[in-house]
């Protein structure tokens, strides 16, 4: 699982209001050294999610507190190619 940076920007002063990690998965290459993985960015009132598709990884949400980069939930669901 790899670790990504979230980060929060007032748009009126340009100053960072708080970073947080996303805990996304999408590390690793498939059989033809490929990577690639779709992130989504949703912000809302009270919270901002991440929604996230990686080849090599999971399906996952993750949802932070729009106020201070909290992470309120995680979720995912892992590919297993062995079966």
């Amino acid at each position: 699982m790899a670790r990504f940076p979230l980060v929060a920007i007032s748009v009126r002063t340009g100053n960072v209001l708080w970073t947080s990690e996303a805990f996304a998965h999408g590390e690793g290459e498939d059989r033809f050294g490929q990577i690639f993985h779709y992130v989504d960015l949703v912000a809302g009132d009270n919270l901002v999610g991440v929604f996230g598709r990686a080849r090599t990884a999971a399906d996952y949400v993750e949802a932070f507190d729009v106020k201070t980069g909290h992470a309120v939930l995680r979720f995912n669901m892992f590919v297993d190619d062995e079966r």
